[in-house]
């Protein structure tokens, strides 16, 4: 569903996994709200992506179809949603909107992880934790920033993490849920 109109892309996506889908409910009463007030879009394109995951939707599986779980963390620069593997993709890719040269991934930063090849944006965000995001270069489009609760970010990057299928120490071994978010703009 896209909404407004302008330079200005604001994507949203919900429902990440399949058996947890009140985002999507949250998801079409921000559409409602945003086509009642349109003034709040305005030089803004929105975006609507109900269900990130729709074939772990259609199976009720928190997982998709290749098994692919977006909760994990990272105990350094950020947190990912990211795939099993490491690899693959969910099917589409987001064009490069990458922030200008000198650009710092501050704490709190919220932006989408990508291959080395371009306009490879998917699914997969971090959100900084720590000064660590300093080392990345300016790559990654920033889709936004956290500007209260980074408390629950760090209480999820104390999370224990292990040893997963990509070699790194990066599965958790509790399970963290986003219960609600506020997007502002």
């Amino acid at each position: 569903l896209v909404l407004g109109g302008g330079d200005d892309v604001v994507l949203l996506l919900a429902t990440i996994h399949g058996n947890e889908q009140a985002g999507t409910v949250l998801l079409w009463r921000l559409a409602e709200h945003l086509q009642q007030h349109p003034g709040l879009m305005q030089g803004r394109q929105v975006v609507l992506v109900p269900t990130a995951n729709p074939d772990g939707a259609a199976r009720n599986t928190r997982a998709n179809v290749n098994g692919v779980d977006l909760n994990r963390n990272f105990p350094a620069a950020n947190r990912r949603g990211t795939e099993a593997s490491g690899s693959g993709g969910p099917g589409y890719s987001i064009p490069d909107e990458f922030p200008d040269d000198g650009f710092v991934y501050e704490e709190g930063v919220v932006a989408m992880a990508k291959t080395p090849a371009s306009n490879s944006t998917g699914s997969q965000f971090f959100i900084v934790h720590g000064s660590q995001g300093a080392i990345l270069s300016p790559t990654f489009n920033v889709i936004g920033r956290v500007v209260s609760g980074m408390d629950t970010v760090d209480r999820i990057a104390e999370i224990e993490t292990v040893r997963g299928s990509t070699r790194e120490n990066s599965k958790p071994t509790e399970t963290a849920y986003i219960e609600s978010i506020l997007i502002d703009q």
